[in-house]
């Protein structure tokens, strides 16, 4: 069994990545080599609502409480096309990797919607128990079940960007038809 449904969600990628760029740049959270920003953040326990939600969480945070979009957000495009996914998107973000980079190995708590804005031939899932690496294009959604031992790798020149976010479900069934 893959470890990635490709959605069959429409949408403009040319708009999220115009919404992306829209952006101040001074935002995001420096963890080299990755570079992170909120989407969504917790109202009632913040500290800064741009990178709340980034990185690996506090114990104290709690994943799903991220579901309130930054203003910056309201009536966007992103919005729009996240919240017709799903209801149960939380702590969306978006994810840079730097060129020649990648992720540690790790098992993350629930499934990821993926939705890569930029990419290059070099950039890949992979995944360890059962060896698979799976390359996301721009212009389509991915369910992903990160539950699973993985990594992310850019070898490539350009930087990936993708926007991310944890999704509420028990089966790999019940996340498909919750998000078609």
């Amino acid at each position: 069994m893959s470890s990635i449904l490709k959605l069959l969600t429409k949408f403009d990628p040319d708009k999220l990545l115009n919404d992306f760029e829209s952006l101040p740049e001074t935002n995001w959270s420096s963890t080299h080599p990755t570079l992170q920003m909120s989407l969504q953040f917790n109202p009632h326990n913040c500290t800064n609502m741009f990178t709340d939600s980034c990185g690996s969480l506090q114990a104290h945070r709690i994943e799903n409480e991220f579901d309130t979009f930054l203003p910056f957000f309201n009536n966007s495009y992103t919005q729009e096309i996240l919240n017709s996914l799903s209801p149960n998107l939380f702590r969306a973000r978006y994810m840079r990797l730097l060129p020649k980079s990648c992720y540690s190995v790790h098992e993350d708590n629930s499934w990821r919607l993926h939705i890569p804005l930029s990419t290059n031939p070099n950039c890949y899932f992979l995944f360890f128990d059962q060896p698979e690496f799976i390359r996301l294009e721009v212009g389509s959604a991915y369910l992903v079940n990160t539950t699973r031992p993985h990594t992310y790798i850019n070898g490539g020149t350009t930087e990936r960007l993708h926007i991310v976010a944890s999704i509420d479900g028990a089966t790999q069934e019940d996340l498909a038809k919750a998000l078609q």
